[in-house]
């Protein structure tokens, strides 16, 4: 199938792969380069690293206007889109032949938005999932294909669940919907082959991670805290402010008996300060 793939972190590099050896990949498109590190150097995002290399056409709007154009030579059957960071159009959407697919980290429609695994851990889901859905404009409203669930234990952290178990899974399933989009059985004789469903539920939302979402408030009780620092770990990251107001940023912590227990933190402007 001729693909073109939406994408910008290192999260996407699996898919990459699998998509250059089962298909033909025609173009990645990602977001600009973005300025990184201490010297704020022009750096690229990981999916063009990754194109580069593989010598596949890089493309990085800075706005999706009149990008349809730009993709139409291209003639996909397929876009697909994980953690792409831009709001992608309609007449982009329904431009290839199939259609766009999205992966998305969670049991739709359960934590529609941009940080749906942060969400879950902070809410303290013990389950939570992926799902490949038929892309719409609406915000994670389009009907799913394939889910499965994935189990959240008392003590994983959103990074190593989206990066671990939940890529794997997403990799999967996204194989799979492919399949079923490219050969179809039909279910019925009035059926001309699988459909994706329409979610069922009322909807929970999330949004995009900002810095400050990280500071442990006096108002958050200890399992707060605890579900804060295992969903922002490694960014935004947890602190506090001392009472000179210092940003106080805890880099390590634990939960025993009930208790959140910073074990090393690092004061603006000093070396880390290990506690335990």
């Amino acid at each position: 199938m001729r693909i073109i793939f939406f994408g910008t972190p290192q999260l996407c590099t699996p898919y990459l792969d699998m998509l250059l050896a089962e298909h033909e990949l025609l173009a990645v498109v990602c977001n600009p380069d973005q300025p990184a590190g201490r010297r704020m150097t022009l750096t690229p995002p990981p999916t063009k690293v990754w194109a580069l290399e593989h010598n596949i056409p890089v493309l990085q709007p800075e706005k999706l206007k009149g990008f349809v154009d730009e993709l139409a030579p291209y003639e996909a059957d397929l876009y697909i889109v994980i953690a792409y960071g831009k709001i992608i159009p309609t007449v982009i959407i329904n431009q290839p032949k199939f259609g766009t697919l999205n992966v998305h980290y969670s049991l739709l429609p359960r934590w529609r938005g941009a940080s749906p695994v942060e969400a879950a851990v902070l809410a303290g889901d013990t389950v939570s999932g992926v799902c490949i859905q038929q892309m719409r404009f609406e915000l994670d409203s389009g009907p799913i294909w394939a889910s499965e669930e994935v189990e959240i234990g008392p003590n994983d952290y959103a990074r190593t669940l989206r990066d671990g178990i939940m890529g794997e899974v997403g990799l999967k399933l996204l194989q799979q919907t492919i399949e079923m989009i490219q050969h179809p059985l039909p279910t019925s004789p009035s059926e001309s082959g699988r459909r994706p469903k329409e979610q069922i539920g009322e909807p929970t939302f999330c949004y995009r991670i900002k810095r400050e979402d990280g500071e442990l408030l006096d108002t958050d009780d200890d399992i707060t805290k605890w579900r804060k620092f295992k969903a922002y770990y490694p960014w935004p990251g947890v602190f506090y402010f001392d009472d000179s107001n210092t940003r106080v940023k805890i880099t390590e912590a634990k939960f025993d008996n009930n208790r959140f227990i910073p074990t090393n933190i690092t004061r603006d402007g000093d070396k880390p300060i290990k506690l335990i």
